[in-house]
């Protein structure tokens, strides 16, 4: 009994041996052909789907077409998105590239504007000073018509106190004309007794020489007064002679007197003529001072917004060349990232799809996206690569890179720019694939998640 079982122990050893061997050749031929099903996926045809069968491999089938169409969603969103950047680029960059034209012209117009600023603060410093210069006359000419106007006035009134004393002298010369012609008369009036004196002293020496000897003293006497009659009608004469010239001095002068007078009275008129032309002179000259003043005070305030108007242009100059390279600058890394889409493009390009897999993208739209299933999920590589365990990988590829013996990297490889450069470090660094995105070509060790994730 214990030998019957005993056999039928290793009989039923011997059959679960056959059978999991025959379950280990059956998985092992599962997963060869599983794999042969998806080999495609590594060089980037995402058209291929492993079949589902209801074994054990069948999750990891579903899981794995899963991926597969999810990646298939995810590259063409890539590729619509490189196509929408691409195209945003490549019109920001003419954008960019006419702004930097735009901005090299109005820098060249701003740097002429500056020159003729520069050149009209320099007109304005010249028209201040000369603008100085011409305030500096005036108000010498300003001194010079106030000490005219003085001196006019004093003239005036000079003038007038010449006039007042030729008026005067004037007076006098005539009292003295008629004093002399009393004088005349009173001369004329002691010739005529002289005369009368002379006749009765003749009349007395007459009747002397008749009495004889009685009247000799009376005779003598007669004689004397006769002489002193003569030397008074001489004496007489002479006074009479002098006053005449005496009067015609007098007339002279007083006709001198007369014209000194009428030409005191037309200096004196033309003098206040003077004095009232030169007023007006004096208030042309203020006035224009005064104008003149005010140009040199608007000279000054020219001078000063023309240099205010100087360093603005300059700091205008200044910030439009330094909007002019960060606009250069922008270009260039426009074009960097033209040159970084189009690689990215390229790149997704080699991806093969089904029409109908993933999102569809309308041929008329390069904006747009169109989810065949009618929803719009946020993808991420991520996510995507959770839905896979440690588990479901063959043995053999855990660990290690998972490419098949003879074949190269795909699409999956990391992408790197094409031909880097210093200056595309950073782009270069932005373009890196984080860690779970490289499955092919840094195998994911640390999947989560334990079972596989249905749609």
């Amino acid at each position: 009994l214990v030998a019957t079982s005993m056999n039928n122990m290793l009989d039923n050893i011997v059959r679960l041996i056959q059978e999991t061997q025959a379950q280990r050749d059956n998985l092992q031929a599962q997963v060869e052909k599983l794999v042969s099903e998806v080999s495609g996926v590594g060089e980037g045809d995402l058209r291929v789907q492993a079949e589902v069968t209801a074994d054990a491999l069948g999750v990891l089938a579903d899981s794995f077409n899963y991926m597969v169409e999810e990646l298939g969603s995810l590259v063409v969103r890539v590729k619509t998105v490189a196509h929408e950047v691409e195209s945003s680029t490549t019109a920001i960059f003419d954008r960019l590239t006419q702004l930097v034209e735009t901005g090299d012209i109005q820098l060249n117009q701003i740097s002429n504007a500056t020159v003729e600023v520069e050149h009209m603060a320099d007109s304005s410093h010249q028209v201040a000073d000369r603008a100085e210069v011409l305030y500096n006359v005036a108000r010498d000419a300003r001194q010079s018509a106030q000490g005219g106007r003085e001196a006019v006035q004093q003239a005036v009134e000079g003038m007038g106190r010449i006039h007042e004393n030729v008026q005067e002298t004037s007076t006098k010369v005539q009292t003295l004309g008629e004093r002399s012609r009393e004088i005349n008369n009173i001369v004329e009036v002691i010739s005529g007794i002289a005369h009368q004196t002379n006749r009765l002293a003749l009349d007395a020496a007459i009747q002397a020489a008749m009495a004889g000897e009685n009247g000799k003293g009376f005779g003598a006497v007669a004689a004397d007064i006769r002489r002193l009659a003569e030397r008074a009608k001489d004496q007489a004469s002479m006074i009479g002679r002098i006053v005449r010239g005496v009067r015609e001095e007098i007339g002279a002068v007083a006709v001198s007197m007369q014209d000194t007078e009428r030409e005191t009275s037309s200096g004196t008129r033309l003098t206040q003529e003077a004095g009232v032309a030169l007023e007006s002179i004096f208030s042309a000259v203020e006035h224009q001072a005064r104008e003149i003043e005010n140009i040199n005070q608007m000279a000054a305030q020219q001078l000063q917004s023309s240099s205010n108007v100087v360093q603005i242009m300059r700091g205008i100059s200044s910030t439009t060349q330094q909007s002019t390279m960060s606009t250069r600058e922008a270009s260039h890394n426009m074009a960097r990232l033209a040159r970084l889409v189009e690689q990215l493009r390229a790149s997704v390009e080699a991806f093969k799809l089904r029409e109908n897999q993933g999102y569809y993208i309308p041929p008329t739209s390069n904006v747009s996206v169109t989810p065949v299933n009618g929803q719009d999920n946020n993808l991420s590589v991520s996510g995507i690569f959770r839905t896979v365990t440690s588990t479901a990988l063959p043995s053999g590829m855990r660990g290690q890179n998972a490419l098949p013996p003879g074949r190269t990297a795909g699409p999956f490889a990391p992408f790197y720019p094409v031909t880097p450069n210093p200056q595309d470090e950073w782009e270069r660094q932005q373009m890196q694939p984080r860690p779970e995105e490289q499955w092919y070509g840094e195998q994911y060790n640390q999947h989560t998640g334990n079972g596989s994730r249905n749609r």
